[in-house]
């Protein structure tokens, strides 16, 4: 659990925080801080307050350490940044949440502040603060050439939405509890989802001896609609889940659950037809090497066979000790390595025959993706609006700022159990 908590272990971090609104904080645990030694001062003496002894009891917790105080503490910890604070400050001024500044407020103080007046707004914008793109995203297409037009993110159905994954979790033991947040941006829609994994039991100690704890993980999915090609992409370590996802999200945004369906954005026909004379640097967009490392193909047969080949470059490896690279219609995968001008790092990307690939999606990937459609090995979609009679060309749209949606109005989009 400390792990959580491993900024508090300098007392300079703690005494940020503003000390009433640390009282007022930790006013619902003083009967464990005292059996802990540290008694809460009166707020007319709240600088007096033990910040070392605070410390050691947030460093060292028990099985008796409230989970309500270790997990607030923790957000509270991670949103103390300038870029938590200036979030938090955006987040609670859309929503009407007074937040007290003066030339003594830090970063921690307003967090403190907006956990003490709405604890939900600041798990929301925590899940956005520590949001990292996952690498592999499995892609899905409208399963009609012409796209309906996308329904407005609104509470009611987004909580339509979150009850319709939270049900089917629940059925497969999974916690009926789902978290459910959309980002819009101007050039996709970001829904990040936590829900449970099945109940575990892990053995721990203390000074009572070894006892069994039974407690549920959370995990983390994602979902993105990418608004130039109107393509859904979606990452889930439970492979039913993106099933509920692409039919879910699919109803929720476009009116049908079954509006997407799985696209074969990757191909290998270019590298089976034209093998190594396709695997060629562009300097001119900035890759400036570009390596075959791992190939794996899935041959026919009832024993699921499968041969996988890896060097640092398979092309050189099959010239210099002489076999012949088997490239076909077995190919399941392969990896392909980068080199970036005027960076050092290299880049290794792993496609999959069909619809998911996996790697870092950043300002690199742009070039990456760049190279994998010039060559023919990523399918770009056009969208085609649905055009309906006598329908009027509507007004130009400003979509040059960025709309984090949070619960508790109609025209927000969290919905979180």
């Amino acid at each position: 659990m400390s792990r959580f908590l491993n900024i508090l272990t300098t007392p300079e971090v703690v005494r940020t925080i503003d000390p009433k609104r640390l009282l007022d904080l930790l006013a619902p645990y003083q009967q464990y801080l005292a059996g802990r030694g540290l008694n809460l001062p009166a707020s007319t003496k709240a600088g007096t307050i033990d910040h070392e002894k605070l410390i050691h009891i947030l460093d060292t917790p028990s099985m008796e350490t409230p989970q309500e105080m270790l997990n607030a503490l923790a957000l509270i910890n991670d949103m103390a940044t300038e870029q938590g604070m200036d979030a938090l400050l955006v987040a609670a001024r859309d929503r009407g949440v007074r937040i007290q500044l003066d030339d003594e407020t830090s970063p921690g103080d307003v967090a403190v502040q907006v956990w003490l007046a709405d604890s939900d707004l600041l798990e929301a914008q925590h899940a956005w603060h520590t949001f990292k793109m996952p690498r592999r995203m499995e892609c899905f297409a409208p399963a009609k050439d012409e796209d309906p037009p996308f329904l407005k993110l609104i509470g009611k159905r987004i909580d339509r939405c979150r009850s319709d994954i939270s049900a089917w979790m629940s059925d497969h033991n999974r916690s009926d509890k789902v978290q459910l947040l959309f980002k819009e941006l101007p050039d996709q829609i970001v829904a990040t989802i936590r829900r449970g994994d099945p109940v575990r039991r892990i053995e721990t100690i203390d000074r009572r001896g070894v006892r069994s704890v039974h407690l549920r993980p959370a995990a983390k999915d994602t979902v993105i609609l990418c608004r130039s090609e109107n393509v859904m992409l979606i990452n889930s370590q439970l492979v039913k889940a993106r099933e509920v996802y692409r039919r879910c999200i699919g109803e929720l945004m476009f009116g049908n659950p079954d509006h997407f369906s799985a696209f074969n954005r990757f191909t290998f026909k270019p590298l089976i037809e034209d093998r190594q004379a396709v695997i060629v640097a562009d300097p001119a967009n900035g890759i400036e090497s570009v390596r075959l490392t791992e190939i794996r193909s899935h041959p026919d047969g009832s024993q699921a066979a499968y041969v996988q080949l890896g060097a640092d470059n398979l092309f050189t490896d099959a010239t210099e000790r002489g076999y012949d690279l088997t490239l076909d219609s077995t190919l399941a995968s392969i990896k392909l390595n980068f080199g970036f001008r005027n960076d050092r790092r290299t880049r290794a990307i792993k496609l999959y025959a069909g619809n998911a690939a996996c790697y870092t999606r950043d300002h690199l990937s742009e070039l990456i993706e760049g190279w994998l459609e010039n060559r023919g090995f990523l399918i770009k979609r056009t969208p085609r609006p649905k055009k309906v009679r006598g329908q009027k060309k509507p007004p130009a749209t400003d979509t040059s700022t960025n709309r984090t949606h949070t619960t508790g109005r109609d025209d927000q989009a969290l919905a979180s159990a």
